[in-house]
C-alpha cells in the first residue's frame, strides 16, 4: 500500500542503489537497448520496492531488489533462448513506461494520487493499478517507441508476447512457497535440495562472491560485492519456471536442470510430470453444463447452471484437496494445450486414473524443484483463497491487515483482467471468433463467473 507523501524527503529505510553497478551485466545490456528504442537516457537505480513512489519514479528507471531477479536469465528454467529473452526485456520495459508513457517524465503523481475518487490509504494503490494498465497496454502496441518499420514490428511482437506471459499465466514464481507471507519458505527449500546436490548449482561463480566478506567466501561484503550477485541462483533470488499450459505444448529443452538429482536434459523431451503438478486447494464437487460446456466447483442452485440460470448441470465427479498431475488444460475461449500463453480457465487433473476437469480457480501451481507453491500473476489474482468467505462474514472485526489484504486481491483482479480484456480486443487472434473491442468485452463476460468466486471467497 502507498500513502500520499506529506513530502519529497525519501522515506526511513530508503536507498538507492547504481544500476551500473549493481545490476547484472546482462540485465544492464538489454536496459541500453531499451532506452535507445524509448528515447530516454534516465539511469536506472535499484530501490527497496516495486511499487513506485511519487518522488522517485518520475525521474529514474527503478527497479526493487525482488523485481530485479525476475530479469536475470539465471533463475530461469526450462525456457527457450527467445521465449526468455521477451520475458527479461518486460521486467525493464515496464518501468520505463511509467517515464514515457504514464504519468511521464516530470509529471508526478502526487495531484493524480490526491485526485483519486477513493478513501486516502487506497489512493495510492488504485492510482498505482490504473498506471499499471495504462502502461502495460501501450508498450505491448509500442506506441511509445521512438523505431519504426520492421525493427519496430519486432519490438512490437516481443513485447506483446511478454506482456501476455507476464499477466496472462505464462511462468510460475517460486520464492514465498506455502510458508506465511514474508518467510521465503521457497528459497530455503531451494537451499536446502541445492545443498543436498539435488540441484544444479546456478548461483554467481558456485556461490562464492566477488568480492566477499572477510573471512567468509559465501557472504557478500555489505559495501562493495554487486548486489545482483545476492539475488543469482537456488537460495538466494526467486525462480522461475514455465507455466504447465507452456509444458503440456512444448518440449522442455537440452541444459533444463530436471530436479531431483537428475542433472540437465540432454536431449529434448517432454517435461516430466513434476513440472505438471498442481495443489488443488479445497475439496471441489463439479457439475457440468454440456449447453456452455462449462464446470463448476460451486454452485448456490445445484443442478441449475449459473452462467443463465436455466441450463440443467450435471455431478461430473469430486477432487479433494491435495497433489495431482495435470494432463492437459483449456482456455477462456476452448483453446486446448494452447502453444501461446492464454489465461487456463480449466485443467484435466489426474485423480486415481480417472481424467477429471476442474476449475482452474481451485488450483496453484507447483515448482518443479521443490513442490511448494509457485504461482503465476494469474494465479495470484484468480485463485481460490481458503478462509476469505468466512473473513467477509466477520468483516466489521476484521483487522486493518486483512482488510487491505482484500482490496490488493480486488484490485489486481481489475488489472490482470481489463488488461487481458485489451491484449485480446488487438490480437490478431481476436477471442472466440470475436476481434477488436468486442473480443475484449466478450473475454470479461466469460471471466466474470471466476471473478465473482474470487471476491465472495467460494
Amino acid at each position: 500500500m502507498v500513502e500520499v507523501a506529506e513530502s519529497d524527503a525519501p522515506p526511513d529505510g530508503y536507498y538507492e542503489k547504481d544500476g551500473d553497478f549493481d545490476l547484472a551485466p546482462s540485465l544492464r545490456n538489454a536496459v541500453n537497448k531499451l532506452r535507445d528504442m524509448n528515447g530516454i537516457a534516465n539511469k536506472l537505480v535499484i530501490v527497496p520496492s516495486a511499487v513506485h513512489e511519487a518522488y522517485t519514479n518520475m525521474e529514474y528507471i527503478s527497479l526493487s531488489g525482488d523485481y530485479m531477479a525476475i530479469g536475470m536469465a539465471e533463475n530461469y528454467h526450462g525456457y527457450d533462448s527467445s521465449r526468455l529473452a521477451e520475458d527479461l526485456d518486460f521486467v525493464i520495459q515496464h518501468e520505463i513506461g511509467h517515464l514515457n508513457v504514464h504519468p511521464g517524465v516530470g509529471t508526478g503523481w502526487k495531484k493524480e494520487i490526491k485526485a483519486m475518487p477513493v478513501e486516502g490509504r487506497k489512493r495510492g494503490l488504485w492510482s498505482n493499478i490504473l498506471s499499471d494498465i495504462e502502461v502495460n497496454y501501450n508498450i505491448s502496441q509500442g506506441t511509445q517507441l521512438k523505431i519504426s518499420g520492421t525493427d519496430k514490428e519486432v519490438a512490437v511482437k516481443r513485447m506483446n508476447t511478454a506482456v501476455w506471459a507476464a499477466y496472462g499465466g505464462g511462468y510460475r514464481n517460486c520464492l514465498g512457497g506455502d510458508g506465511p507471507p514474508k518467510a521465503a519458505a521457497g528459497q530455503v527449500a531451494h537451499r536446502t535440495l541445492l545443498e543436498s546436490g539435488k540441484l544444479v548449482d546456478n548461483r554467481y561463480n558456485a556461490g562464492v562472491y566477488e568480492p566477499h566478506a572477510a573471512g567468509n567466501p559465501y557472504l557478500p561484503d555489505k559495501a562493495d560485492t554487486p548486489f545482483w550477485q545476492t539475488l543469482q541462483g537456488h537460495g538466494r533470488g526467486p525462480q522461475l519456471y514455465p507455466s504447465i499450459s507452456y509444458c503440456l505444448s512444448h518440449k522442455m529443452p537440452v541444459g533444463t536442470d530436471i530436479g531431483d538429482g537428475k542433472g540437465a536434459s540432454r536431449t529434448v523431451q517432454d517435461y516430466p510430470d513434476s513440472w505438471k503438478r498442481v495443489k488443488v486447494m479445497a475439496d471441489v464437487s463439479l457439475e457440468y453444463d454440456s449447453a456452455h460446456q462449462q464446470w463448476f466447483g460451486y454452485n448456490t442452485h445445484p443442478g441449475i447452471s449459473p452462467i443463465d440460470d436455466v441450463s440443467p448441470t450435471v455431478k461430473s465427479g469430486r477432487v479433494s484437496s491435495g497433489t495431482y498431475t495435470v494432463l492437459a488444460c483449456r482456455t477462456y475461449d476452448g483453446l486446448e494445450n494452447p502453444k501461446d500463453v492464454r489465461p487456463i480457465q480449466y485443467l484435466q487433473l489426474d485423480v486415481g486414473g480417472t481424467p477429471l476437469w476442474i476449475p482452474a480457480h481451485y488450483c496453484m501451481s507447483l515448482c518443479p524443484h521443490c513442490g511448494q507453491s509457485a504461482a503465476s500473476q494469474f494465479e495470484i489474482g484468480m485463485a481460490f483463497r481458503p478462509g476469505l468467505s468466512g473473513a467477509l462474514l466477520r468483516f466489521s472485526e476484521l483487522d486493518s491487515d486483512t482488510l487491505e489484504s482484500i482490496e490488493n486481491s480486488r484490485l489486481f483482479s481489475i488489472l490482470l483482467n481489463y488488461l487481458l480484456a485489451g491484449l485480446y480486443a488487438n490480437a490478431d487472434t481476436g477471442y472466440k471468433g470475436v476481434y477488436g473491442s468486442e473480443a475484449g468485452k466478450l473475454f470479461l463476460y466469460d471471466v466474470a463467473y471466476d471473478r465473482h468466486l474470487c471476491m465472495i471467497g467460494q
